[in-house]
């Protein structure tokens, strides 16, 4: 079940970018409206932004310390979260409808 959460999340995320950015990731600064953790303004969910940036803050330093058993529920701690966004705003059942 763990896997198949990091799975389904690299899967949605690996159909987002040819779906709406003709499969290249954009630079940050040219995204014409990034989900911001200043703005927070996030119909879907106001907070995602500034979890995932502890999440990776977390993750760097687990890492940086050799600490992989953390790491990697670290990681799925994101994947989990980054599924739980995709769910509520409805971009992932979108996607999977659009293409198999």
């Amino acid at each position: 079940m763990v896997l198949n959460n990091f799975g389904d999340f690299v899967n949605r995320v690996l159909k987002f970018i040819p779906a709406k950015y003709d499969g290249v990731v954009p630079d940050i600064n040219n995204v014409s409206d990034p989900v911001s953790t200043e703005n927070n303004g996030d119909e879907h969910d106001p907070t995602f932004a500034s979890e995932i940036d502890d999440l990776l803050k977390d993750y760097i330093n687990a890492m940086e310390s050799v600490k992989l058993r953390l790491s990697i529920q670290t990681v799925m701690a994101i994947s989990a979260r980054g599924n739980v966004y995709l769910q509520r705003s409805g971009l992932g059942n979108a996607l999977f409808s659009g293409s198999p």
